[in-house]
């Protein structure tokens, strides 16, 4: 009887344990990243067949952004600073998305990592895909 009082009292402590690390793992996973509406890693920006899966991110000044099109679920984008779904460079913004032409993504690609150096609004669009574009908040 002694016995399987010390097991019962054993695997108790036991669940408590795997409770305590679960909900650990729920409160850093709930952390997350610094974009909102979703996303995977922090600073990443994820695209779907013709939306970007966040409409905003923050970050700091010298941060990287990583833009992804998944192979499963994205589709082919041109992106780029801009409004209305048409390229408009900004003065501070960074080069490598602040150009007239854009930068196409197709799915699969590697990211398109692009640090932004200055603080500012900034807003990236899909020239293709109407009404596609997240805000990057850069502080």
């Amino acid at each position: 009887m002694v016995a399987m009082v010390r097991r019962t009292a054993g695997r108790s402590r036991l669940v408590v344990v795997l409770l305590a690390l679960a909900a650990l793992c729920l409160a850093l996973a709930a952390c997350g990243g610094s974009g909102s509406g979703g996303g995977g890693a922090a600073n990443e920006v994820d695209m779907g067949v013709a939306e970007f899966q966040q409409s905003s991110i923050t970050i700091h000044a010298g941060q990287t952004v990583h833009f992804v099109d998944p192979a499963n679920g994205g589709g082919v984008h041109i992106i780029c600073i801009g409004k209305n779904e048409q390229c408009a460079p900004e003065t501070g913004a960074p080069a490598k998305l602040n150009v007239t032409t854009g930068i196409q993504v197709s799915p699969g690609d590697p990211p398109i990592d692009v640090t932004f150096a200055n603080a500012g609004t900034y807003t990236v669009v899909c020239t293709i895909h109407p009404g596609m574009e997240v805000t990057i908040n850069v502080q």
